[in-house]
């Protein structure tokens, strides 16, 4: 063994570090009190430490905030919020068949301004809620019950019910006639 020590990286999980280290506080402690010498630490190097990105909870954002952002997350929070604000719309403002909005990926992309790709991940996510709240309007996939796509917003003027749901539920800031 050389007198040198080349610098490793060592992966210890909590217990291991533990042990390892009341070890060696034991063995410098019998040192000192059995009258024996410590020798002098070697020289550490700084450990590079990558800073933890702090983590951002995207819910407690203000639509503005999170339709200003191009981060992933927001993204997803983008998509969330809309979600929600079609159910809220179905659930609460709208009539009757011709104006509720079946939840769909074009929707969610209207309405979010996300990626379809991002969406269709999202949906696969949360397929079962979007195909119980489609089923309860009787907006479902009628040839495959267990698809989230859905049919039945074929026909309806879109525009003009995510205008509404985007000023209700969205502060004004997702779905932008005219932008796709």
């Amino acid at each position: 063994m050389s007198a040198t020590h080349l610098p490793q990286t060592v992966t210890l999980n909590i217990t291991e570090l533990d042990s390892w280290l009341e070890k060696k506080v034991i063995e410098v402690v019998n040192k000192v009190t059995h009258g024996g010498a410590i020798a002098p630490a070697t020289t550490a190097t700084p450990a590079k430490v990558t800073p933890i990105k702090e983590e951002i909870d995207w819910q407690a954002k203000t639509d503005a905030e999170v339709w200003g952002s191009k981060a992933t997350l927001a993204a997803v929070e983008k998509i969330r919020r809309s979600y929600q604000a079609i159910c809220l719309y179905n659930d609460t403002v709208a009539t009757g068949e011709g104006d509720r909005l079946a939840v769909t990926n074009q929707a969610l992309r209207d309405l979010s301004g996300c990626n379809g790709l991002v969406i269709r991940d999202w949906i696969e996510q949360h397929k079962d809620e979007i195909i119980s709240h489609n089923a309860k309007f009787g907006m479902e996939n009628k040839k495959d019950p267990s698809n989230p796509a859905s049919y039945a917003n074929k026909g309806k003027d879109t525009d003009k019910i995510l205008l509404l749901i985007n000023e209700e539920f969205l502060s004004g800031e997702g779905f932008k006639s005219g932008r796709n």
